[in-house]
């Protein structure tokens, strides 16, 4: 905001003004624009430190890294009553891993989920790490249906071109 003090001085103090001069001095001047400006000083000025990567091999630290407020999603999808959503789960390490989608399946074709995402509510019920029990939950939900996962940030091999 100095600056824009600044440069709206400068421009006033000019002999000659054209109407480059008039529209920068109007844009400078409306609300809308000076309070982007003030969120951006407010954001810049904060100090953001980046806690240090946990160690390799401390399960707890890899967990509680992955259990990060920014770490979590969640993922609304649409679904008919007995409808397949295409996709298969397995357990690991006590959690409930997404292991296949099925290509053209439901979940396939919105591409919300990956392999390797962990899948931790359904509706805001915990899925426990029984996938036969998570399969039975989302074969009996329609219409709506809220995922809390952990995403697996891999990159996923690109899917085989059938021709």
């Amino acid at each position: 905001m100095e600056l824009v003090t600044e440069i709206l001085g400068d421009i006033s103090n000019l002999k000659v003004k054209d109407d480059s001069t008039t529209e920068l001095s109007r844009i400078l001047k409306e609300p809308h624009f000076q309070s982007l400006l003030e969120a951006h000083d407010m954001v810049a000025s904060k100090c953001y430190e980046v806690p240090p990567p946990p160690e390799l091999g401390n399960d707890a630290a890899v967990n509680s890294a992955l259990m990060q407020a920014d770490a979590v999603r969640m993922i609304g999808i649409r679904k008919k009553a007995g409808e397949p959503l295409g996709v298969t789960f397995r357990v690991e390490k006590d959690d409930l891993v997404i292991a296949r989608i099925l290509h053209g399946g439901m979940i396939d074709r919105q591409g919300l989920l990956h392999v390797g995402d962990i899948i931790k509510e359904v509706n805001g019920k915990d899925v426990g790490n029984n996938p036969t029990e998570l399969q039975e939950m989302l074969k009996n939900c329609s219409g709506g249906i809220t995922l809390k996962i952990l995403p697996s940030y891999r990159d996923a091999p690109a899917p085989p071109q059938v021709k």
